[in-house]
């Protein structure tokens, strides 16, 4: 009988290498499960690529010379395809022409995307206010999903600030 001697470091690491991709596989998993819950509007929501679409002739740069911008996500699936999900991002930009921003002009405009963006996911837009020039709030359904998207802006020391929150929630 050919007795090899293994090293026992080497076994370790392919345990820990295995774990790893059982981890993964794992976690891509469950996300592309929760995606199956969640709109297209919201999965493909994204406060940058909303501004992006929308800074040309706003006065503002937000091309990396901003204070940056993040985002938070999470979510939750039940045993009978009920699901709540909440987004969260931020982002501040430069306001590069202080004649040229007109914060009432641009939030209109970005509110008028994201009606559009709602329409082209054939979702219906139940509720849609503007309580005052620097924030939106917009309710919809698509499906059997209820869901509320607001935006929100305040100018600060030569910068714009974004805020967005998006909540979904499927089923009953």
């Amino acid at each position: 009988m050919l007795r090899r001697n293994v090293d026992p470091m080497t076994n370790n690491r392919i345990v820990n290498r295995l774990l790893l991709v059982v981890l993964l596989a794992l976690t891509a998993g469950g996300i592309a499960c929760m995606s199956l819950f969640q709109s297209s509007f919201y999965s493909a929501f994204s406060l940058k690529e909303l501004v992006q679409r929308n800074q040309s002739n706003s006065g503002l740069n937000c091309s990396g010379g901003g204070a940056g911008g993040g985002g938070i996500g999470a979510g939750a699936v039940g045993s009978h395809g009920n699901g709540t999900f909440h987004k969260g991002e931020s982002l501040a930009c430069q306001i590069s022409d202080a004649g040229q921003f007109v914060e009432a002009r641009f939030i209109q405009a970005l509110k008028e995307s994201v009606e559009k963006d709602l329409n082209a996911n054939q979702a219906k837009i139940t509720s849609n206010t503007n309580p005052d020039l620097s924030r939106f709030a917009i309710e919809y359904t698509v499906g059997s999903s209820f869901g509320r998207v607001e935006i929100s802006g305040a100018r600060t020391a030569g910068y714009y600030s974004l805020a967005a929150q998006v909540d979904e929630k499927k089923g009953g």
